[in-house]
């Protein structure tokens, strides 16, 4: 019905099932002990379980080290208190305050816990990790402020 690898538990069920099936009737059978005939595939099981979850979070941090390398600082961004992300060409720029005026009115300034970008990905990230994503990708034009930190006149 199905190929199995020998060493499996089903290939050695089959296997005792050969076996049995094979000895004359009323002979006594020499069988392995069944607590070790299981635990022995239960040990198989986990370790290949363990290794099979170490290699899916292996593949998993590849993944995320892909994204992160792959992605590029796209605008400015702030977090509101709200949660809502506000978008712009620069901190403040005309266009960002005529949304953050439609939205919040001329208490605008109070709402934001955090400014930051957006990347390729429509991700928010801090200025930090805008920094390590903008030198990554070669798109830091002039040094404004310490290294470490991105404001958009580091990017135009």
């Amino acid at each position: 019905m199905f190929d199995v690898e020998p060493g499996t538990f089903y290939a050695r069920a089959r296997a005792l099932s050969a076996y049995c099936y094979m000895q004359p009737l009323g002979e006594a059978l020499m069988l392995p002990s069944v607590d070790n005939f299981m635990m022995e595939d239960a040990n198989t099981f986990q370790a290949t379980l363990a290794g099979l979850k170490a290699a899916e979070r292996e593949l998993e941090d590849a993944r995320q080290e892909r994204i992160r390398e792959s992605t590029r600082v796209v605008c400015a961004a702030m977090k509101m208190k709200d949660g809502l992300i506000v978008t712009g060409v620069r901190h403040f720029s005309p266009d960002m305050r005529a949304t953050l005026l439609r939205i919040y009115g001329e208490r605008y300034k109070f709402e934001v816990t955090e400014q930051g970008f957006i990347d390729t990905r429509g991700r928010f990230l801090t200025r930090a990790e805008a920094w390590k994503a903008a030198e990554r990708h070669g798109q830091i034009r002039r040094q404004v402020s310490s290294p470490g930190e991105l404001y958009s006149e580091n990017l135009y």
